[in-house]
């Protein structure tokens, strides 16, 4: 499997950005697993079953749907231990700006400057004209295909990742 991320402050389009590429990676044949990376820890709603195993000591509750199935570990994983067993194409992150995994950067509408661009930063995406000089792609929002071009050659795979 194959790791890419889209990155970017709040409010910069990644959200918007992953949904495209989401589609367009499937349009093509891939198989594609995504990855939302928050600063918040979402704890399972009081009361429920699932929060009440939790609070008896389970290190990890599985909810099992019809159609879905929800897992929730009582510790933060590793990209490699939650993904070790999946045969997806590709694992799309959504954050993780920090993270050594290559990324696009979301420059969306407050004018980051270029230069401030994080090493692993492949290409960027402008919903506007961005200001300042780079030596990476600048693309508009509108160049999909140029983006799926850049993750099919730039992705990584997961087993390279550092934990």
């Amino acid at each position: 499997m194959k790791v890419f991320a889209i990155s970017g402050l709040s409010g910069t389009g990644k959200t918007t950005l992953l949904e495209r590429l989401v589609h367009e990676l499937v349009r093509k044949g891939y198989s594609v697993a995504t990855l939302k990376s928050t600063q918040e820890d979402v704890s399972e709603p009081e009361g429920t079953d699932t929060w009440r195993h939790q609070r008896a000591g389970a290190k990890t509750t599985v909810l099992l749907g019809p159609q879905s199935t929800t897992i929730r570990h009582g510790r933060r994983m590793t990209l490699r231990g939650i993904f070790a067993d999946s045969d997806f194409d590709f694992l799309l992150v959504e954050g993780m700006k920090r993270s050594k995994i290559p990324k696009c950067w979301c420059l969306g509408r407050n004018k980051l400057e270029l230069e401030q661009l994080p090493p692993e930063t492949i290409a960027a995406v402008a919903w506007d004209q961005p200001t300042g000089t780079a030596e990476i792609p600048v693309i508009q929002e509108g160049e999909l295909s140029t983006l799926v071009d850049i993750i099919e050659k730039h992705a990584v795979e997961l087993s390279q990742l550092k934990d």
